[in-house]
């Protein structure tokens, strides 16, 4: 009797004990392309095949990596190398870690992450770059030659001499207050 594991929402895996869930399983999947993607033909959320197993949502694409190449690693995601979120097909699903499965991806911490240039053409290198946290705690990355740039225009003009004094001033205002 096979078992499927399931990924809750906390991260724990669950695995279920299904009598034979091939017949009902592969009777969703259109498998008439002979080197293309195999869509699940059932229900979809979100873009991907959904099937219940034990009363139990699971997606489909899962069931699929299951039944081709046994359990899932707890710690892997199931991606598509096809960029189909309905393929079904086991050629195309590739079990790896979240980072590697969201870095091959289309969304923003993609894009960015392939950026090797900053928007004036300095090379994002190891001595080049500058991490900085935004709120919320997401952290991003910025040119320090920019940023060196950016501090010597600012600095030179009178306006920014007078910024840079107001800050100053209420830096030691707080000072004091706190103190």
């Amino acid at each position: 009797m096979p078992t499927l594991p399931r990924r809750c929402a906390d991260g724990s895996l669950i695995v279920f004990d299904v009598p034979d869930p091939f017949p009902r399983f592969w009777a969703k999947v259109d498998r008439s392309a002979l080197d293309g993607c195999w869509p699940w033909m059932g229900e979809i959320n979100k873009g991907y095949g959904r099937i219940s197993l034990n009363d139990q949502p699971i997606r489909a694409h899962r069931v699929a990596y299951v039944l081709a190449h046994g359990t899932i690693d707890p710690d892997m995601t199931v991606d598509h190398l096809c960029r189909n979120r309905a393929c079904c097909r086991a050629e195309h699903l590739e079990a790896v870690p979240n980072r590697i499965n969201l870095l091959r991806g289309v969304g923003a911490c993609a894009q960015n992450a392939r950026k090797t240039h900053c928007l004036n053409g300095h090379a994002f290198t190891p001595e080049n770059i500058r991490a900085r946290s935004r709120y919320g705690g997401a952290v991003h990355r910025e040119c320090r030659t920019c940023g060196r740039e950016w501090l010597r225009q600012n600095r030179r003009t009178p306006a920014g001499r007078e910024r840079n004094r107001r800050k100053k001033a209420r830096r030691h205002t707080r000072l004091r207050l706190a103190l």
